[in-house]
Parts: C-alpha cells; sequence; structure tokens
C-alpha cells in the first residue's frame, strides 16, 4: 500500500527532482515463472490480475552507484519504517596506570519513519560511557568515567513536495564520576523548527531556528 507516496518520499530523499508519476491500473496474465503473457487496461474486464504499475522519471542519472542507490532504496518489500543501530562494549586495561581501568560501552540506535501521508521523521537514543581526559582545570587525579546520554526526535512535513516543514527536539544528559567533576554535570534541551526549499536536484535552502538550553547540576561551575 501507498506505493506512489513510499516512491516519492525515496526519491525526494535520494536528493532527486520528480518530473512525472504516472500509476495506471493494467489487467495482466502471467504464466507460472511471471512471465508476462497478456496486458489490458484496467477498465476493460478479463480473467487477469488487476496490477498497479508505475512510470517515473527522474533527473537523468550517469553514475552507476546512483543507479543502484535509487533501485536500492525503492526496492524496500519491508515496510516504511527503517531501524538501525549500533553498539561496542570495551574493556581497557593499562599496564602502568590500572587505577585507570574501566569497562566502557557504547549504543546507537534510530527509527525512520513515514505515514501514509507526507510526515515523516526520525527518533534516536544513544548512550556511552567512556574515560574522561585530564583536565588541568580541575585539581583531580583520579578516574573520572563520563555517560553521555542522548534522546532527540525529528517530525518533517511536505517531504515530496519542494516546501518542506522541520520541527526538533532533544535532551542530553552528561554525568562524571569523579566528585570534582560534579560541578560539570549538565542536562541540555533543545528545540528547533524551520523550512527548506527545494530548488532542484541536491540543492536545498533553508531558515531554521533553534535554541539550547543548559542546566547545570551546580550553578558553581569553574
Amino acid at each position: 500500500p501507498f506505493l506512489v507516496d513510499s516512491t516519492s518520499v525515496e526519491i525526494n530523499r535520494q536528493g532527486l527532482t520528480l518530473h512525472l508519476i504516472v500509476h495506471p491500473i493494467f489487467v495482466v496474465e502471467r504464466g507460472a515463472d511471471g512471465g508476462l503473457n497478456a496486458v489490458a487496461p484496467g477498465t476493460e474486464a478479463g480473467t487477469g490480475a488487476r496490477e498497479s504499475w508505475m512510470h517515473i522519471e527522474v533527473d537523468r542519472l550517469v553514475d552507476p552507484q546512483q543507479k543502484a542507490d535509487l533501485v536500492a532504496g525503492i526496492d524496500q518489500t519491508w515496510g516504511r519504517q527503517r531501524l538501525s543501530g549500533s553498539g561496542s562494549l570495551n574493556i581497557n586495561r593499562y599496564a602502568k596506570n590500572d587505577q585507570l581501568n574501566y569497562n566502557g560501552h557504547g549504543l546507537n540506535l534510530g527509527l525512520d519513519w513515514e505515514t501514509a501521508e507526507r510526515i515523516s521523521g526520525r527518533l534516536a537514543l544513544s548512550t556511552n560511557r567512556s574515560l574522561r581526559g585530564y583536565d588541568p582545570a580541575f585539581k583531580a587525579n583520579e578516574r573520572n568515567i563520563e555517560d553521555n546520554n542522548l534522546v532527540a526526535g525529528t517530525v518533517r512535513v511536505g517531504v515530496v513536495t519542494r516546501l518542506s516543514a522541520e520541527a526538533s527536539a532533544s535532551r542530553r544528559t552528561v554525568r562524571f564520576s569523579a566528585v570534582a567533576y560534579d560541578t560539570s554535570e549538565y542536562n541540555q534541551n533543545t528545540g528547533s523548527l524551520g523550512l527548506r526549499y527545494r530548488l532542484g536536484g541536491a540543492t536545498t535552502v533553508g531558515l531554521a531556528w533553534r535554541e539550547s538550553r543548559y542546566d547545570f547540576i551546580n550553578s558553581n561551575d569553574p
């Protein structure tokens, strides 16, 4: 379902201009191997199955890789939503500085979603634990583990049109294990609103408002 919208969104996502798309219904007869034996307009009665075909015209593609990317992007049989992720586990040991030994991790998850209409967006979640580098501004030689977590979301309206609107929001939290760094722990909240206009091909112009607010756990940050 929603093949026209899905195809239009993917073409726009790849920065191409959609010049023409038609999607007639035909009555077709196919052999056992799926080969086409006969085709007739969908308005005619027949014993064959009714199929929706699409004819698409986009910018001329010369690069073979770009052609392959377009085919792969459109030929998605598993749905309109795309889930991606990556993760890592780190066991860090120091031969002459065992006081810095620590276990770290990284996890990144993303969900690109689309509706039947011209609305799409992305949800993202990440969490990372790593060893914070030494900072001479703080009088501390102890091991300092940094936990950095982020939740973010974006909504776009008008994806297949030249003019589109976008809104996003995110929240980041940063915490440290060393007491000396307590004054640097913070929460960051960010929001943005913007408009984009597609001039053609991969060229777009936009205007956006963005605001970030930091809330330090201890306001006496050096």
